[in-house]
């Protein structure tokens, strides 16, 4: 019996609420692209420049990231050993704010 290597788990990860997915159905298919594009990149490096991830104010524990000038995702983070779990909250724009 041979025994496979072990995979570490991946060391972030994407964890969209069903609310996510209703905002997501709402954007254009050119929108749904450019918010997977950014999502491919916030996964390699949240920290890159393009992103503007900040905290959202008046919403203790909720970030956001920008799509473009007018896309935003909301998102909150949390630390599972190595790993973090990044929990999709809302994607559209800036009427997101008022429920992140």
């Amino acid at each position: 019996m041979k025994c496979g290597k072990k995979t570490a788990p991946p060391a972030r990860v994407l964890a969209p609420t069903p609310r996510f997915y209703k905002d997501l159905e709402d954007q254009s298919p050119d929108d749904q692209n450019l918010i997977e594009g950014k999502l491919k990149l916030f996964l390699s490096d949240p920290h890159h420049p393009s992103l503007r991830v900040k905290p959202v104010r008046g919403s203790k524990g909720v970030w956001e990231l920008s799509v473009t000038l007018r896309i935003r995702i909301t998102f909150s983070k949390e630390s599972r050993g190595a790993q973090t779990i990044y929990q999709l909250r809302r994607v559209g724009g800036h009427d997101v704010f008022g429920s992140p």
